[in-house]
């Protein structure tokens, strides 16, 4: 599944937020010997997006950079409304009960948590002490060290948003196709795009196109003399590695090409969500 026609492209949801949690919550440890109490509306977005201690923020980053692969499958229109919901609710309920906020971005993640352990599957296995585990098992094991390092109030965003990725993992109330309104689409794509916007890696697809073309340049276009050695044909991809890219959404000639390409499941991977 790609960006829908009002996505923003380049996953820049999820940079905006790496962009956002990283420099409120430096500066907000840089402004700490201040001692200036906050308006309440700067506050509630501080608590929002903020992390306490430089653990919580490089653990709380790293998960929320490789939440990317739900926005490339879904769009960023429709992975924006899954992160409003996400953050909106927890903020709902401290309003209503008056239970404090939780310092952070941890309903959001453990929403991600959720589409991962139910839709991303392992692409590596090792043993540890006799024990099979998966590459899956580290991004497991930052959730955990993000979740025992924060506060009790943390227990309330990780309940709310596991609520949430369920919710839409079972589509209740057609959360899945809850989308971004389309003129705040278009207006973030206007302002966060001149921002966000990094060099772009050529498709899979297009890198044999480019190679060939060079390669046609070099010779000049001519036919006189030997024709030159065509290339190699690509092996064709393995069936395991291509039905797990299908199984997290992408499209099959695409998951079939980045594959002959890239030769892992892995750099297939972070091709297909560069």
């Amino acid at each position: 599944m790609q960006a829908g026609p009002h996505g923003f492209g380049g996953a820049p949801v999820t940079k905006a937020l790496v962009l956002v949690t990283a420099s409120t919550s430096v500066l907000l440890q840089a402004s700490r010997g201040l001692h200036r109490r906050l308006p309440a509306y700067v506050d509630l977005f501080v608590r929002l997006f903020t992390f306490r201690h430089v653990g919580e923020l490089l653990a709380g980053c790293a998960l929320l950079y490789h939440s990317r692969l739900f926005e490339r499958q879904s769009g960023s229109s429709k992975y924006g409304a899954f992160v409003a919901l996400s953050l909106g609710l927890p903020l709902a309920i401290s309003l209503v009960t008056r239970l404090p906020l939780p310092s952070g971005p941890f309903s959001l993640i453990a929403a991600n948590l959720v589409n991962f352990m139910l839709d991303v599957p392992p692409t590596a296995r090792f043993l540890v002490f006799g024990w099979s585990l998966t590459d899956k098992a580290f991004v497991y094991m930052a959730g955990l060290q993000l979740l025992l390092s924060a506060p009790r109030q943390a227990l309330l965003g990780a309940v709310a948003g596991a609520a949430v990725g369920a919710a839409q993992r079972c589509n209740l109330l057609g959360l899945r196709d809850l989308r971004v309104p389309a003129p705040l689409a278009s207006a973030l794509g206007r302002v966060l795009g001149p921002l966000l916007q990094g060099a772009q890696r050529p498709p899979p697809h297009a890198l044999t196109a480019q190679a060939e073309s060079a390669g046609d340049r070099r010779s000049g276009g001519s036919t006189a003399g030997p024709p030159a050695a065509s290339a190699p044909p690509l092996p064709a991809p393995d069936e395991g590695a291509l039905a797990q890219l299908e199984a997290m959404g992408f499209d099959r000639a695409r998951a079939a090409t980045a594959l002959q390409q890239c030769g892992s499941v892995q750099d297939a991977l972070d091709a297909l969500c560069a």
